[in-house]
């Protein structure tokens, strides 16, 4: 099938890393049991090979390759890659991931008979040593206007993108609430910021368990990096994520909802952040990090201990997380 000028989907594919890692994505991508979608890389400030083109090529599906002249992060390569997609529906997928062989087909056959103008699929995490967990933390099914986003804040979607089928024009409207972020590109916590914004103007959502979207942890990315300038970076853009969030939240203001979020998902991060912090610390750094607990972690901490009360498999559970099995 040939969808020439009119795919229903845009698939849309940051790329700041290494090639190999890209072609299985883009492998992934070409085992797709629908053919009604196009491909966008945004080549972030890299090259991206004339093979990759030329394959792309070959094989009939619809492509465009954009280049940053200078890196701007996951964020905006999103955002720029959007500006060009044709499709009805935005998906976004990072280099280093893949996609299951039904997940296009499965995720717009649901968005096209239920409606909906988000869909999301569970994920299928995987580490460097071979582990598998199934990630879903919705309940299956359909949610409708303020019911959306209320769900999100308790817990009961991912804040990743990368999961989800989006409807263009619910895309647009969040970033046009979002505003600009060029004085501090983000790196970390965008899609918390994205997904928070896209669900207060979507309208309708559909959750389904029929494909999956595969996550590849890796030890060196942004959030599991000890690396001193990317820490740095972290805190500034989880700093700048959060200030924008501020519109948005203050709509459920002195809502214990709102507290348990800040809680979860602000702490947790800036917790995260701390471990990484290398002595002396900056002092900026530290003021930043300051500001945030003052401001944003209110809450007492979930224990971490299994020992609380919770068995750590009711945890796991809690979290959206059933283990499977390892690799071979």
């Amino acid at each position: 099938m040939n969808v020439g000028d009119s795919p229903s989907v845009s698939v849309i594919i940051p790329f700041h890393g290494a090639e190999p890692d890209l072609r299985e994505c883009l492998g992934s991508l070409q085992g797709q049991s629908s053919e009604d979608f196009e491909v966008i890389i945004v080549a972030d400030g890299i090259p991206v090979t004339r093979d990759v083109g030329e394959e792309l090529r070959a094989s009939g599906r619809s492509f465009r390759i954009v280049q940053n002249a200078t890196r701007s992060g996951p964020y905006e390569s999103r955002r720029r890659g959007a500006t060009f997609a044709k499709g009805q529906y935005l998906s976004f997928v990072d280099h280093d991931d893949l996609i299951a062989p039904n997940f296009i087909a499965a995720m717009l056959a649901t968005a096209q008979e239920k409606g909906a103008e988000v869909v999301e699929c569970p994920i299928l995490a995987i580490s460097e040593a071979g582990m598998q967990e199934i990630r879903q933390r919705f309940a299956l099914g359909a949610l409708h206007g303020h019911d959306i986003l209320t769900a999100y804040l308790h817990f009961r979607s991912f804040n990743n993108l990368v999961n989800k089928l989006i409807h263009r024009r619910i895309w647009f409207a969040a970033q046009d609430s979002i505003g600009s972020v060029d004085d501090e590109p983000l790196t970390y916590f965008e899609d918390l910021l994205c997904t928070a914004f896209i669900y207060s103007h979507a309208t309708s959502y559909y959750a389904i368990d029929e494909t999956h979207y595969v996550y590849k942890w890796r030890r060196d990315s942004t959030m599991n990096t000890p690396d001193p300038a990317k820490v740095a970076q972290s805190i500034r853009s989880l700093t700048k994520a959060v200030s924008k969030l501020d519109p948005l939240l203050s709509r459920y203001a002195q809502s214990a909802t709102v507290g348990a979020f800040l809680d979860r998902e602000v702490s947790w991060a800036v917790k995260l952040l701390e471990t990484k912090l290398s002595n002396p610390i900056d002092p900026e750094l530290e003021a930043l990090l300051n500001s945030l607990r003052m401001r944003y972690c209110r809450q007492s901490q979930l224990p971490t201990n299994p020992s609380h009360g919770t068995s750590l498999k009711r945890r796991l559970q809690r979290l959206g997380i059933r283990l499977l099995a390892r690799l071979s």
